[in-house]
């Protein structure tokens, strides 16, 4: 199990499925620039539409149930018990789906490419309680291999048939096959024997739905902060802003597959009540956000303009101003996902749910006003402000959960 591992074999763990994990996402990231380049920046604002809308709907089918999995120690449920489960969460995404179809208004186009990509999308929720199998088994390797071969075809897929089809559609439609391909010719030869038995895995949707709103916090921010530009300023523009601040919703799956590895590390460490590991971990990670952003910010002012001129276009560069504020907005993000992750780990899901709701709400009130006063930028400074407050409220909860805890140990 996870919690025996020696520290050589975790940190082999990290490596393969922080290799894995950034490899496909970076795959997806050349999605957007490949949108770019090969069919416009008008497509692009649909791809990032579609995105913005399918990306809530996966977290709903997710249901927060992979931290949940990988930290469930004494097996109170089995590898069939979370298939299941996510059997029961998909129908329900898909339901709320179409429900929210009479609330959206989006083109034909539009939403015949939300149909399909929500079929991808599905894929990805499997793959995810897959991968928490692998992971209980310590399959990490095939973790890595299954994330390349994803990311590779996907992104070749995607590029051959928006060449040849000169369609949107078609392109997300030939994702949907090969990701489907992997899955059934690779994902499947690793995946444990499970047997027959019934389904006794409804608590965990008690238990997960805190994790499965605040799984849902990035996806809302950049659905609501998107669909407001695209009403706002049409189409193409939001296919410029997008491609600017496409990272966060790169980053932010990226970050919960990564930080998901040392989720049962931390689990192992508060029930020993080993709270000086605790503390040096997160000390390090402050220290770590705080390099993250200044070096970020130096390469964005040396480096940004030439690499988003080189990967994107000139017609790029009159949007740069929205750069910096992108990169001071992922180390926040980076930051609010680490804290709900370590919270997770102590089966703090009521605090995740509670620090992580602060951003939604203020957001979106702030959102008009902004957007009205600094137009695109405003959106950017909606998100960041909120989720900037989000981190403070989870910050302190979790600062006062590990004070508590260490005066009962030595009380």
């Amino acid at each position: 199990m996870e919690t025996e591992l020696s520290a050589k074999e975790l940190a082999q763990n990290t490596a393969w499925n922080t290799f894995g994990t950034f490899f496909y996402f970076l795959c997806q990231w050349l999605l957007t620039v490949a949108v770019v380049r090969l069919s416009g920046y008008k497509d692009a604002g649909i791809f990032s539409i579609v995105l913005s809308v399918t990306n809530v709907f996966y977290c709903i089918s997710m249901y927060g149930i992979r931290n949940f999995q990988v930290t469930d120690i004494d097996e109170q449920y089995s590898d069939r018990d979370y298939l299941q489960a996510r059997h029961y969460s998909t129908l329900a995404a898909l339901i709320l789906f179409g429900a929210s179809l009479f609330f959206l208004n989006l083109e034909p186009y539009t939403l015949a490419c939300c149909w399909i990509y929500l079929i991808y999308k599905f894929e990805e929720s499997y793959t995810d309680v897959i991968f928490g199998m692998f992971q209980k088994y310590n399959h990490y390797k095939s973790i890595a291999v299954s994330y390349v071969w994803k990311g590779v075809l996907s992104l070749a897929t995607f590029c051959l048939f928006l060449v040849l089809c000169k369609s949107l559609f078609w392109a997300l439609f030939a994702n949907v096959i090969f990701m489907a391909a992997v899955i059934l010719f690779y994902d499947r030869r690793w995946m444990p024997k499970m047997k027959r038995e019934a389904f006794k895995g409804w608590p965990l949707f008690v238990s997960c739905f805190p994790l499965m709103l605040y799984s849902m916090l990035v996806p809302y921010l950049n659905f609501v902060t998107r669909y407001a530009i695209e009403r706002s300023f049409g189409q193409e523009q939001l296919g410029y802003y997008s491609s600017i601040t496409m990272v966060l919703s790169v980053l932010m799956v990226m970050m919960n597959s990564v930080f998901v590895t040392i989720i049962p590390k931390i689990a192992a460490d508060y029930e020993n009540r080993n709270f000086k590991a605790i503390v040096k971990l997160l000390l390090a990670a402050m220290a770590g956000f705080v390099l993250m952003d200044l070096a970020g910010q130096a390469g964005g002012m040396l480096l940004g303009d030439f690499c988003f001129g080189l990967v994107f276009g000139d017609e790029i560069l009159p949007y740069m101003y929205l750069l910096p504020g992108t990169i001071h907005c992922a180390v926040i993000l980076t930051a609010v996902t680490f804290a709900s992750s370590v919270l997770t780990s102590l089966r703090k899901t009521g605090q995740v749910l509670i620090g992580n709701a602060v951003s939604p709400v203020l957001c979106t009130l702030m959102l008009p006003d902004l957007i009205r006063s600094m137009q695109m930028e405003g959106a950017l400074n909606s998100m960041t402000l909120s989720l900037a407050v989000s981190f403070a409220v989870l910050a302190v909860m979790l600062a006062w959960d590990l004070f508590a805890s260490f005066k009962k140990k030595n009380g």
